[in-house]
């Protein structure tokens, strides 16, 4: 019982300050939508929210952070929001290995965040996310399309047979 008049709390806070004027910081927002503080990085300069949940972070500049796993955060975050979920997810990319994944949705749970790759997702717990994470202009790693735009402009030296050697099983590549 006490759940649901934290989350009526919640409600009520945020109607009143949007209609009050008050301009709530995006881990307030987050928060209000029963979302960690934590899911974005504190390099945002802007954002938009609209009645109907669609909203637009802008960051300072493209960056990078260490969430258990790389994560790349565009200048521009896109999506819907609604409690407890982001569904639509734009501008937000994480490492898996070798492959950057384009994130499409975030859920929260009672103790874990899930995050949607398409058809697929991944839950991490809860208490990554309950500050913003430290982000930085680079990274060891680069998006694939970073990746690939610097080896079609010559300034990355590849070796694709070696790099398939190493990451395709052996069946594949015969």
């Amino acid at each position: 019982m006490a759940g649901h008049w934290a989350l009526i709390v919640a409600m009520v806070v945020g109607v009143l300050a949007a209609a009050a004027g008050v301009d709530a910081t995006v881990t307030e927002i987050l928060k209000n939508y029963g979302l960690p503080a934590g899911l974005l990085p504190s390099t945002v300069k802007s954002y938009t929210l609209a009645d109907n949940g669609k909203f637009e972070v802008k960051l300072d500049a493209p960056c990078y952070a260490k969430i258990e796993d790389d994560v790349y955060y565009s200048n521009s975050i896109t999506g819907t929001l609604s409690f407890g979920k982001i569904q639509g997810l734009d501008g937000i990319q994480a490492r898996e290995g070798w492959f950057w994944l384009c994130v499409t949705g975030i859920v929260a749970r009672s103790d874990s965040i899930e995050f949607q790759v398409g058809p697929f997702s991944k839950s991490l717990d809860i208490d990554l996310f309950t500050v913003s994470p430290n982000c930085k202009s680079g990274s060891n790693g680069k998006t694939f399309s970073e990746w690939l735009s610097q080896a079609l402009n010559g300034d990355l030296k590849v070796n694709v047979a070696s790099i398939l050697e190493e990451n395709l099983p052996r069946k594949m590549l015969q």
